[in-house]
């Protein structure tokens, strides 16, 4: 009994000795709640001399890290470290930080210090929270993401769908609209296009489907997240596909330069069956095509149609007569649909 006291006395006297502690008392000459109580949002540039008192560091490279926070993730470029001696009494150092431009802002941010920990690991010490203001002057990356198809997860709607007696989950139904929400941050206007959109299509793989029209929503740049929603028709095609994805597209900023910006319904791939939409025909009857003009027969006469260029955007549209003229479009591929069908063309 004797010899575990003592045992305990040890570790216990080890323990007070050798008690490790690490804190920021000092930033720009206040102390650290205080400075942060009077500036609670910083601006980039802002300059920051942060005192730091530590005891017990372990010894070793790089012993002591500051670093800034986004809320609990590392701000990246804030990374500082300092090479200390151990002490056993407490000893101050300072580190200086500048607050980063962001876009956009920060809240919460926070001013964090670290050290080795006495059996591994780290000890740590975290200031109050504060903001770091937006500077406008950063551009923001953009993003595009599909949050949901037809009011569903896109891993619950790729799950529930594929009809009776279906062998796979995703079997896409030839002919049906499907809605889409989607999130977007920082979209531009695309200089091939005549506004700022969003796009969603669908895919043979990673390849297009030239029945396919994208469905294109306009919206208006925002640099926080923002919400949309976006309509698409699954294509009438003529050779049943397997591994086809939804992607949603964009036109931003992507981190180096201004370029076309997507996602994927991910991991989901869906299948498209020929045969689902019978009434709907790649080739339709009766019309033909010139170098001027769509000619239809008498069957097609006041039937709604649309011409669409290869990137899904609407060249033309209204009702059938005998003719259409298409003497003004520019050469290339495009996608004619009317009430009773799909056709592929070129000019």
């Amino acid at each position: 009994m004797k010899k575990i006291t003592l045992l305990i006395a040890f570790l216990l006297t080890t323990l007070f000795v050798n008690a490790q502690t690490i804190s920021i008392t000092d930033i720009n000459g206040s102390t650290a709640a205080d400075y942060l109580t009077a500036n609670p949002n910083l601006d980039s540039g802002t300059v920051l001399t942060v005192t730091v008192q530590y005891e017990n560091v372990v010894a070793g490279a790089d012993n002591l890290v500051l670093r800034l926070l986004n809320n609990w993730t590392e701000i990246a470029g804030t990374k500082q470290t300092q090479t200390v001696a151990d002490s056993a009494t407490p000893t101050t150092t300072t580190f200086t930080v500048t607050i980063p431009a962001v876009n956009p802002g920060i809240d919460p941010a926070r001013i964090q210090i670290r050290a080795s920990k006495i059996g591994g690991g780290f000890v740590n010490s975290t200031s109050t929270t504060f903001a770091i203001n937006a500077d406008e002057s950063v551009e923001v990356s953009a993003a595009v993401s599909i949050t949901s198809i037809n009011s569903s997860t896109p891993t619950e709607y790729h799950t529930s769908i594929g009809g009776s007696g279906a062998s796979t989950n995703g079997e896409l139904t030839e002919g049906e609209t499907l809605t889409f929400g989607v999130n977007f941050t920082a979209l531009k206007k695309d200089p091939t296009r005549t506004d700022l959109d969003i796009r969603v299509r669908f895919l043979n793989d990673y390849a297009s489907i030239p029945e396919a029209i994208s469905g294109t929503t306009i919206v208006t740049n925002s640099a926080s997240e923002q919400s949309a929603t976006v309509t698409a028709t699954v294509p009438n095609i003529s050779e049943s596909l397997t591994g086809v994805r939804i992607q949603v597209v964009g036109y931003g900023y992507n981190g180096s330069t201004d370029a076309t910006i997507f996602s994927y319904v991910s991991p989901e791939l869906f299948n498209i069956d020929s045969t689902t939409l019978s009434t709907n025909k790649l080739a339709l009857e009766g019309v033909s095509v010139n170098a001027n003009s769509i000619s239809f027969n008498a069957e097609h006469v006041n039937d709604s149609y649309t011409i669409y260029n290869i990137v899904g955007q609407s060249i033309k549209a209204g009702k059938v007569s005998s003719q259409v003229n298409i003497a003004d479009l520019a050469n290339g591929v495009y996608i004619l649909t009317t009430d009773k069908g799909v056709l592929k063309f070129a000019k």
